[in-house]
């Protein structure tokens, strides 16, 4: 989630879905419901998922607020400093 919040996407399978909100053989398929719901948008071209505007943002941001995300936002952030250096070079 910290990477489609910073702009980014991720691959996702969407063929595996069974369509049901009962039945998860991974996280593909949460994230293909997320993607039916409306939480997520689908790039089917490339095959990726991505924040579909600023509200859905908004409600990311707050369910993500609390302590035990603060670990996966600060890797998140020093990855983007590394390899931010790394073009440098």
């Amino acid at each position: 989630m910290a990477i489609l919040m910073e702009g980014g996407r991720i691959p996702v399978d969407i063929s595996g879905y069974q369509n049901d909100m009962m039945t998860f053989h991974s996280k593909d398929d949460i994230l293909t419901m997320l993607i039916h719901l409306g939480y997520l948008g689908y790039d089917s071209e490339r095959k990726e998922l991505f924040l579909p505007n600023k509200e859905i943002l908004q409600v990311f941001r707050s369910s993500t607020k609390g302590r035990n995300w603060t670990a996966v936002f600060r890797a998140l952030e020093n990855s983007r400093k590394l390899q931010d250096r790394k073009s440098v070079v």
